[in-house]
């Protein structure tokens, strides 16, 4: 089901946010500064619980994206490196990091749910899952085999406005999901009441 938000409420609640690496704090290639990403995500996270965040997006588009030239093996052990560091301070603030794919127009690493769901695997942390970017996931064509074989371990849903997302609805309905859903892209103009009867009329019609 849907997690119900008081959209009545004239302070609503942050409970998922992006972004969380500065697209100049890099985790890939020769100039990572591990000790200041440690001090950055240790901020963000303190922050973040602070104020009801209960979902960070592991995006980082920039941050992540591997320079050229530059061994994706090594990127793709600096990247574990980075998570088995900030998970420890997600887990002691109560947050869930999702793996966000993005598509190759902005990073050139973890494209796919099935990319996201290796390092989810490798890290094997239970405060690292994925995220399901509906807006990507359709952008590359995957199967829908990919989100059937990766719905338990999404803990979070991105999906773009305008889109009807009732066959992406059907299957996180069959196997029971019930954590978060954003809707990105609204008009600013739209209340949240609105916003949230289009979601949960189109949840039901699944």
């Amino acid at each position: 089901m849907l997690q119900p938000v008081d959209a009545s409420s004239p302070v609503l609640p942050i409970l998922a946010a992006g972004q969380l690496l500065p697209d100049g704090m890099k985790i890939t290639g020769p100039d990572v500064e591990l000790s200041r990403v440690r001090d950055h995500v240790q901020r963000v996270c303190e922050l973040a619980e602070r104020i009801g965040v209960k979902v960070l997006a592991f995006d980082c588009a920039v941050a992540r994206h591997v320079p050229e030239g530059f061994d994706r093996k090594p990127a793709k052990r600096q990247i574990v490196e980075f998570l088995r560091m900030a998970l420890p301070f997600c887990a002691r603030h109560g947050i869930m990091l999702v793996c966000q794919p993005l598509s190759p127009a902005r990073s050139n690493i973890i494209n796919t749910l099935p990319e996201a769901l290796q390092y989810v695997w490798e890290v094997d942390h239970p405060n690292f899952q994925c995220l399901l970017d509906v807006e990507t996931f359709l952008g590359a064509t995957e199967p829908l085999e990919n989100l059937r074989d990766s719905l338990p371990w999404i803990r979070h849903v991105h999906l773009p406005a305008p889109s009807d997302p009732r066959p992406i609805f059907a299957e996180l309905k069959r196997t029971g999901y019930d954590g978060l859903i954003s809707l990105t892209g609204c008009d600013a103009n739209e209340s949240c009441h609105e916003v949230l009867a289009f979601l949960k009329k189109r949840w039901a019609d699944a």
